[in-house]
Formats: structure tokens, C-alpha cells, sequence
């Protein structure tokens, strides 16, 4: 007699809890709260550099403003009048000038890096300032 035997089984998930998903889902939980840590720090980061920012550039606009600049001005007022009266020659004059020109374009640099600094302590927190 010939006989032919058809079979199949399927798996009974009676004693499965699942552990592999589970520890798989669980490490997944601690990467992503690590991720989110990671984020955090950077965020606090880059909001502490730009704060720093904002404040070195206070200090050295200040500092153009409360000494230099005046100084160069009255260098360069003093220079022309003696010009003027003939007292200095012309290329004492233009040099007093220069230095304060070159004063000048320092303390518009120190403003324009100040209000880049604003601008990316704006962009770290999300708040307009």
C-alpha cells in the first residue's frame, strides 16, 4: 500500500512573552532618552556660547565707545587744527586721520559683530530679542 502523508504545524504562542521585542523596545526607550539628553546639552551649549558672545561683544563695544574712539577724535581734531595753522605738515595730518578712520571702522566692526552675536543667541533660544 502506498501511503502519503500530508502534514504542517503552527506554533502555539502559549508560553511566548515576547522577551526579545520587549528588551529590543527597551533599549530602544534608553537610546532615544539618550538622544534626547544629547540634544538637551547641545542646546544649553550653544545658548551658553552665544550668551558669552553677546557679552564679549558688549564689553568691546563699550570700550570703543569709552575710550578709543574719543581719543582718536580728538587726535585727529588736533591734527587739523594744526594743520591748519601750519604748525603740522600734511602727512602728520593724514596719518592722525588714518588712525582715526581705522578707530572708526573697529568700533562699526565691534557693532556689527554685536548684533551677530544678538542674532545667534536669538536663533539658540527661539526668541526674537
Amino acid at each position: 500500500m502506498n501511503t502519503t502523508a500530508v502534514g504542517f504545524s503552527i506554533p502555539l504562542p502559549l508560553f511566548n512573552r515576547n522577551k526579545g521585542g520587549v528588551a529590543r523596545a527597551n533599549a530602544q526607550e534608553t537610546q532615544q532618552r539618550y538622544q534626547v539628553q544629547r540634544v538637551e546639552l547641545e542646546v544649553r551649549r550653544e545658548i551658553q556660547q552665544a550668551l558669552q558672545s553677546v557679552e564679549t561683544q558688549e564689553e568691546r563695544v563699550k570700550a570703543l565707545e569709552s575710550g578709543y574712539l574719543d581719543s582718536a577724535k580728538k587726535a585727529r581734531d588736533i591734527a587739523q587744527s594744526s594743520y591748519r595753522l601750519g604748525a603740522l605738515d600734511l602727512v602728520a595730518f593724514l596719518d592722525a586721520e588714518r588712525a582715526y578712520r581705522e578707530t572708526l571702522r573697529t568700533y562699526y566692526e565691534a557693532l556689527f559683530d554685536h548684533q551677530v552675536a544678538l542674532f545667534q543667541l536669538s536663533a539658540a533660544t527661539g526668541k526674537e530679542l
